[in-house]
């Protein structure tokens, strides 16, 4: 494996390209050190881009906030522009792995981290075992028993929550910058979860500041640290009473529904049912997890101030 520390990011573009797919970029490397240490993940060229600058400002300008990819969960909880403007960040944030995980994670990794399942998540001992899934070439997906999908859970709160609040990337691809909703980098497909390409740099992520004044968050899980998501769930409601209702952990990409404070919350709810894509591959059953997604959504629609 070779290693790199660019200090620009042309320079860390450049790398990427030259590696035809199979370098990674590492950030606070908390998810992909892991997935390479189950073997899920056999990177040949490690990118870092933790000398890159650029890449670790949170700026104010005009009427959005942009921060960069290589902010870690830590700064983002502890700056005032944040506490100030998105307070949903921060209560985000704040319920990611640990203290000590948080000063090394960043906000742009939470975002591109892989998708999640108890059968793919394990130990190669425990794989070799067990038999290896559609997402680590197998031929069956464990969980279902099929073969005809991978339903890798979506598990990223930072995502969820900046949804919810209108956030854009932009992202460095080919030395061209694209910026597109958050939600649109996600494929819905378990296997292959994102929509760019491997030699892409997300650069900085940017929201619309004194729109969104209302919002709420909530996350479930075993544990009140550590864990990843069985259930996300943020809401946010702008001036105009519209609400953004986005969900995680209950499909292969984030869930997004929008309305306005005259849509029936049960309507939500159904919405949410219809779409999502929840299997037993959690340690909460599926039926809990569920009935849970209802429970948020009319607690959100009532913390956002919202009767339905």
């Amino acid at each position: 494996m070779n290693y790199y520390k660019p200090k620009e990011l042309t320079e860390a573009v450049s790398l990427a390209e030259s590696a035809n797919g199979s370098g990674f970029f590492i950030a606070g490397g908390t998810d992909l050190w892991v997935n390479y240490l189950q073997k899920n993940t056999e990177p040949t060229l490690l990118i870092d881009l933790s000398e890159i600058e650029e890449l670790k400002e949170i700026n104010i300008s005009k009427n959005q906030i942009e921060i960069g990819s290589f902010v870690t969960l830590d700064e983002l909880i502890r700056n005032p522009l944040i506490a100030k403007h998105f307070p949903l960040l921060a209560t985000a944030g704040l319920s990611i792995a640990t203290p000590v995980i948080r000063k090394t994670a960043t906000i742009g990794g939470n975002l591109l981290c892989e998708n999640r399942c108890y059968y793919y998540n394990q130990s190669e001992f425990w794989k070799n075992a067990a038999g290896q899934c559609l997402k680590n070439c197998g031929e069956i997906c464990l969980a279902t028993g099929g073969a005809k999908g991978c339903y890798s859970k979506f598990v990223s709160d930072m995502a969820v929550a900046l949804i919810a609040v209108e956030g854009e990337v932009e992202i460095v691809e080919k030395k061209v910058i694209h910026k597109i909703p958050i939600e649109k980098i996600y494929s819905g497909d378990g296997i292959k979860s994102k929509n760019i390409s491997p030699d892409a740099i997300l650069k900085k992520i940017t929201l619309p500041v004194e729109k969104y004044t209302k919002t709420y968050y909530r996350k479930l899980r075993s544990r009140k640290s550590v864990e990843f998501t069985s259930l996300t769930v943020a809401m946010a409601c702008d001036t105009k009473n519209n609400i953004r209702i986005s969900i995680g952990g209950i499909a292969q990409k984030p869930l997004l529904l929008t309305g306005d404070s005259s849509t029936p919350v049960e309507e939500f709810i159904s919405s949410a049912n219809k779409q999502s894509k929840i299997i037993d591959n959690d340690l909460f059953p599926r039926v809990y997890r569920k009935e849970m997604m209802g429970v948020y959504i009319r607690e959100g629609m009532r913390g956002v101030g919202v009767v339905g």
